[in-house]
């Protein structure tokens, strides 16, 4: 079974993920707890607030991600199926 973590606008990048959060509506428990930690409530509450704010930081992970070195060929595997060693 597949659930969508925001169900609002599941095909869309925007900040819906973080305005559930703000209302309660966290699929993960974990997730959810974001919200009402004093040590992210804050970032929950920028990324709601403003689609600009939230593109940059969203910029900035993807470019950051898009350099790690990922390890290929003998040094590592690119999985098909996560949960199967091959």
């Amino acid at each position: 079974m597949m659930v969508d973590f925001d169900p609002t606008t599941p095909l869309d990048l925007d900040v819906q993920y973080y305005v559930n959060l703000m209302k309660g509506r966290g699929l993960l428990r974990s997730d959810q707890a974001m919200a009402t930690d004093a040590r992210t409530a804050a970032i929950v509450y920028r990324m709601a607030a403003s689609s600009e704010a939230w593109s940059k930081r969203f910029l900035k992970a993807m470019i950051k991600l898009g350099r790690t070195n990922v390890l290929t060929k003998d040094q590592g595997e690119i999985r098909t199926n996560c949960r199967a060693f091959l």
